[in-house]
């Protein structure tokens, strides 16, 4: 390979990365606007970005809790009927 065609070869080859690199760029811009439109949802529902984490994790325990508490009436409600059956 001459030094002529290596330099055209890397000329060609920059030119490529340039292209991807504004791929990149364009897709990172659109994430980023994706992400500041999610994060005013999150924020017009009236939650804090910043404590979603902890926001989850409070919704998850109460829905536990709920969820004990049902399966605990459920639970007493089939030994009354078992009761009455027998």
């Amino acid at each position: 390979m001459t030094e002529l065609e290596k330099f055209v070869e890397l000329k060609e080859t920059q030119r490529k990365n340039k292209e991807k690199k504004i791929r990149i760029e364009e897709r990172l811009k659109t994430e980023s606007e994706n992400l500041k439109k999610l994060m005013a949802e999150i924020t017009a529902a009236g939650y804090d970005p910043k404590k979603i984490k902890e926001t989850l994790a409070g919704k998850e325990k109460e829905f536990k809790e709920k969820m004990d508490s049902f399966e605990a009436d459920v639970k007493k409600v089939s030994e009354e009927l078992a009761k009455i059956e027998d």
